[in-house]
């Protein structure tokens, strides 16, 4: 067996019997979780979302997305994760930068108690790790925290293997947009009236 799949095989253990944050911990650690650009289409989006206003991002890592974004694209901004690692780099390469207006913070998204006023939140390629149930929860804290025509923004890389998650969106939330692009599902979605 070669290294990495032992490493990927003992992060999934170290997930399946609770130990979310350490498991996450250690692949940022490891470097698995680089910092490449993001697509250009999570920025369009982004953009056309956030209104200058609240934008939330779950899955934030280390920071990249609000410092690839120009300032006036959001008011606030707060990135959760549940690595500590990546939210100890994500703070200090935001404040070294001088982007006083980003807060990180570590946080199961399962364990959201939710926020008043968010625009747009964001959940780039972790909607899938929490249970069905969680899913649902997590969304109806979403959709409660958005201010009147926010959004919440889902993307995962492949939208058939993630299927039933995006499925519990679909179900749980008003749907606004839903589209592939290079490969990627984007999913649009609003609170339900």
């Amino acid at each position: 067996m070669n290294r990495d799949f032992c490493r990927r095989l003992y992060w999934r253990f170290l997930r399946a019997i609770g130990l979310k944050k350490l498991s996450w911990d250690q692949q940022f650690k490891a470097g698995v979780w680089d910092t490449t650009p993001r697509s250009p289409h999570t920025i369009k989006a982004v953009l056309e979302m956030s209104k200058g206003g609240y934008l939330v991002e779950f899955g934030c890592g280390t920071g990249t997305l609000p410092l690839a974004l120009p300032k006036e694209t959001f008011a606030k901004y707060i990135g959760y994760d549940i690595s500590e690692f990546a939210i100890r780099q994500a703070s200090e390469k935001a404040r070294s930068l001088g982007y006083h207006d980003c807060k990180f913070e570590q946080a199961d998204m399962a364990q959201w108690p939710g926020t008043n006023g968010a625009s747009l939140i964001l959940a780039e390629e972790c909607i899938y790790y929490p249970t069905p149930a969680e899913i649902e929860s997590f969304l109806n804290i979403c959709c409660k925290s958005l201010v009147p025509d926010g959004r919440i923004l889902i993307i995962v890389h492949d939208g058939l293997k993630h299927a039933p998650a995006l499925e519990i969106c679909r179900r749980t939330c008003k749907v606004i947009s839903d589209g592939i692009w290079e490969k990627r599902t984007f999913l649009i979605l609003g609170a339900k009236n």
